[in-house]
C-alpha cells in the first residue's frame, strides 16, 4: 500500500476523485450519467489524438504538429466532401491521406535533413496552421454534410455516444 501511495499516477487519480467530489457537492448535476456521457462525447476526439501521440512518444520521438495536422485534415476532408460529394468513408480516407502526407513531410525533414524532431514539428505546426489560414481565408465551415451531424449525435444502446465508443476502441 505504501508503494501505491507514492506513485504519481495514484495521486493523480486521487486528486481527480477529490475534485469530482467537490464539484458534485457544489453542483449536484455534475456527477450525473448525462453529464458523464456528454464529457465522453466531447473529449473522445482528444483521446483519439492522444493515442496517436502516445505511439510517437513510445517510439522515442516527439510531435508538436499533430493538432495542426488534424485540423488541416478535417478542413480538407470537409471541403472535399462539400465540393465533390461523398460519404463518411471517403471523408475518413481524405483526412487520413492528408494526415499521412503531412506526417511524411515531417519525417522526411527529420530523416534526410536531420532537423531535430521537436524543431521540425514546431516549425511545421506553424507552417500547417499558416497554410490552413491562407486556404480557408480565415473562414470557418458551418455547413457540413448531414452525415457529420448524424455521427456526432449518434448513440449506442444505453445512450452511450458512438464517438466515445470510437475513442475507447481506438485506445485498445
Amino acid at each position: 500500500m505504501r508503494k501505491l501511495l507514492q506513485r504519481t499516477e495514484f495521486l493523480l487519480v486521487l486528486l481527480i476523485v477529490v475534485i469530482g467530489i467537490v464539484f458534485t457537492l457544489l453542483n449536484p448535476k455534475f456527477a450525473t450519467t448525462g453529464n458523464l456521457l456528454d464529457l465522453i462525447k466531447s473529449y473522445s476526439f482528444f483521446g483519439i489524438l492522444s493515442v496517436g501521440v502516445l505511439v510517437v512518444l513510445l517510439s522515442g520521438g516527439i510531435d508538436i504538429s499533430f493538432t495542426a495536422i488534424a485540423q488541416v485534415g478535417e478542413y480538407i476532408s470537409v471541403s472535399w466532401i462539400l465540393a465533390y460529394g461523398g460519404n463518411l468513408g471517403s471523408a475518413f480516407l481524405v483526412a487520413c491521406c492528408t494526415g499521412t502526407l503531412l506526417g511524411l513531410f515531417n519525417g522526411l525533414l527529420i530523416h534526410f535533413i536531420r532537423i531535430p524532431p521537436i524543431i521540425t514539428t514546431i516549425g511545421t505546426l506553424n507552417l500547417y496552421y499558416g497554410v490552413l489560414y491562407v486556404l480557408s481565408a480565415g473562414q470557418i465551415i458551418y455547413q457540413v454534410p448531414e452525415f457529420y451531424r448524424t455521427l456526432s449525435g449518434a448513440t449506442l444502446p444505453g445512450s452511450f455516444p458512438v464517438l466515445g465508443a470510437f475513442g475507447l476502441v481506438w485506445s485498445f
